[in-house]
């Protein structure tokens, strides 16, 4: 199989694309829980979702990202680097305007937007392509910008000079299992740190047959000599997707008792990929609250942003993401009665039924 030998000076600005629809079904939904860990009912339990807005199950909003890194891998795979030895995907800004739905058709409109030299990386420049990814009416479900590193035509052989940083500090949140928390209640600066996780190649196949992602960049050793990265990698939202559900199994945010409300929900992320993983590596998560505010216009809910890193066993940061939710306020507890109960037996030293109270 030949390779797509394109370079930074190949790629114009204003080329542009549209691939073919992929109908998100429930397998796709399940399919991705079990990978991240997320099980929350807006995603499993339809008679849940059934007793108000939207009134039927949603889509994970990282499962729109990496449908988008598989639509492009798969109809445009210049753009991320599949085949093409000289890219290397960089980071993900992405967005989510609207839920998907179970039964949704979706398909990508992508343009390259802006090609710039690297300064700080001789012989590589920058290449920005926005993207939208739509439903069957035409509506935006996530839209956002990729951004890939490619080498230049005279730095034939070059590889991709990686920085992984040093973890961020934070403050340990102790959570207090009795109370219900609100947007107020979590602390700028407050954080934890998950168990690890060693990758292997079962992760790898598993997201590689959900997104259609399939990159000799994972699979082919002597293929991925000749690339940018010098070495087979693990495909870099598998790394993103590994902190996500350290987070959410090992992490106290995703563990206390919070207010409910159909707004509730993940935004977006600003995602970095800071330096590739390989199987047999150990991930761990450390997530901290880095900004919080209430809305000025409607004060019952507000944002809040978590910032997660994916480590690896070196103390490495490998990917550096931002992610931006929606979360009630104090101002919503007299209209809101209910509550998510998600943490274990174990921790909790109860078993009971939140009421709300």
């Amino acid at each position: 199989m030949e390779s797509n030998d394109l370079y930074f000076e190949d790629y114009r600005v204003g080329e542009w694309g549209e691939t073919c629809g992929r109908t998100v079904t429930g397998a796709d939904v399940l399919q991705f829980a079990s990978i991240t860990g997320d099980f929350a009912p807006a995603h499993m339990d339809k008679h849940v979702m059934a007793k108000g807005e939207p009134g039927v199950r949603v889509g994970h909003g990282f499962l729109s990202t990496c449908l988008v890194v598989g639509m492009l891998s798969y109809y445009a795979p210049h753009i991320v680097g599949r085949d093409t030895p000289a890219v290397c995907l960089w980071a993900i800004e992405s967005r989510y305007p609207k839920p998907v739905f179970l039964e949704d058709t979706l398909r990508l409109r992508w343009s390259i937007e802006e090609k710039t030299p690297d300064s700080d990386r001789p012989g590589f420049g920058t290449v920005r392509t926005a993207y939208r990814l739509l439903d069957q009416e035409d509506e935006i479900a996530c839209d956002g910008v990729l951004t890939t590193k490619v080498r230049m035509r005279h730095a034939d052989g070059a590889r991709i000079e990686y920085r992984p940083e040093v973890p961020a500090d934070f403050v340990e949140f102790v959570p207090d299992f009795d109370k219900i928390y609100a947007l107020e209640d979590l602390v700028i600066g407050e954080g934890s740190e998950s168990y690890g996780r060693m990758i292997t190649e079962t992760d790898v196949v598993n997201l590689m047959g959900l997104t259609q992602d399939y990159s000799r960049l994972y699979l082919d050793p002597s293929y991925a000599e000749k690339t940018v990265y010098g070495g087979k990698i693990v495909p870099w939202l598998l790394v993103t997707t590994m902190a996500l559900v350290l987070a959410s199994r090992d992490g106290p945010y995703f563990k206390i008792k919070r207010l409910n409300a159909p707004y509730i929900g993940h935004l977006s992320e600003q995602i970095s990929f800071l330096a590739p993983a390989r199987i047999g590596d150990v991930i761990h998560c450390r997530i901290r609250c880095n900004a919080n505010r209430i809305s000025k216009t409607k004060p019952d809910r507000g944002l809040i942003t978590f910032r997660q890193q994916a480590i690896n066993q070196r103390n490495e940061v490998l990917v550096d993401m931002q992610t931006l939710m929606m979360m009630p306020t104090r101002a919503a507890a007299a209209q809101l009665h209910e509550t998510t109960w998600v943490f274990s037996t174990t921790r909790q030293g109860k078993n009971r039924q939140s009421d709300g109270k």
